[in-house]
């Protein structure tokens, strides 16, 4: 019977402290002279975030280290892809891509701060497919048909959009979205929206089928078309509506808008009820706008 030498087994225990080490990986670096490599470690950074998504671990994080272009990227796992204050990370999505796709499993989070996604009029600059949870955090999206877009098929899942500027998406005409959500699982899409921006969009938020949105201190302004189109249920806090043709639109039997504490200016119509339940609080501030068409119902208390 043949026999292993003693090198062979120390050569076979170093392959195996190094894939569990490259296996533990839980931070992973990107840098303008960096170069792809399986670790992306500190001291030798991967050049895209796409190699260094790879290295690293379920739950980990990938930072950019200096400003510059690092491609768009495709997310499978729980990660988190961070530039830090004062780094510029860009993301410019190739021809007839997306910026970055999401497509996770069932219990995974993914955040993505201080990104600058940008596009060529096409797809989405943030396309969220599958997962739990997906946060947003102080990123810029813009030059896409669709800013962020949330089209789940027999799935669930929760958005957070934070500190975020969505801007100059939808560029065909009658059609694109700052953001879009949909699905057809009754347990729904939940979206919250905090102290962002939509703005030059054609739409700038549209709620679809099983979808929930929460919205305070935001500006939707200049959009094309509409501020918001609903066919679900959203929830409106602290909105400024702001110089386009219409504010909100409703327009599904069963759908629900609750606005208060917002501002419509310069508008041709603020709030158009086609049809659904509007709810207003009272406490809002009409501006410029023309009288809203479509009975609205103050909430109980005001």
């Amino acid at each position: 019977m043949k026999t292993r030498s003693p090198l062979y087994a120390v050569f076979a225990l170093g392959l195996l402290v190094a894939g569990a080490a490259h296996a533990q990986t839980v931070r992973a670096f990107v840098s303008t002279s960096g170069i792809d490599n399986p670790t992306c470690f500190l001291a030798a950074p991967c050049r895209t975030f796409a190699a260094a998504i790879a290295a690293v671990a379920a739950g980990g994080e990938v930072v950019a280290l200096d400003s510059g272009g690092y491609g768009g990227f495709s997310v499978n796992k729980s990660v988190s892809i961070i530039a830090p204050d004062g780094v510029y990370a860009a993301v410019a999505a190739a021809p007839g891509s997306s910026g970055v796709t999401v497509h996770v499993g069932t219990t995974d989070a993914v955040v993505l701060r201080g990104l600058h996604v940008y596009g060529q009029g096409t797809e989405a600059g943030v396309l969220f497919t599958a997962g739990r949870d997906l946060f947003i955090e102080n990123c810029t999206i813009s030059g896409f048909q669709i800013g962020i877009s949330m089209p789940r098929i027999g799935t669930w899942g929760q958005l957070y959009v934070t500190d975020t500027v969505v801007r100059d998406n939808g560029h065909s005409a009658g059609s694109g979205h700052g953001l879009f959500t949909s699905t057809d699982s009754l347990d729904g899409n939940w979206v919250s929206i905090d102290g962002s921006v939509f703005v030059t969009n054609v739409f700038g938020i549209a709620v679809g089928a099983n979808s929930h949105v929460a919205v305070s201190n935001t500006l939707i302004a200049g959009n094309w078309d509409r501020g918001v189109s609903v066919l679900e249920e959203i929830g409106l806090d602290g909105v400024v509506f702001a110089h386009q043709p219409t504010g909100v639109r409703q327009a599904d039997a069963t759908s629900t808008v609750r606005i208060g504490k917002s501002a419509f200016i310069d508008h041709g119509t603020a709030v158009n009820v086609v049809s659904g339940a509007c709810l207003s609080r009272g406490d809002n501030f009409p501006g410029h706008a023309t009288t809203s068409s479509g009975p609205i119902t103050p909430l109980a208390g005001d």
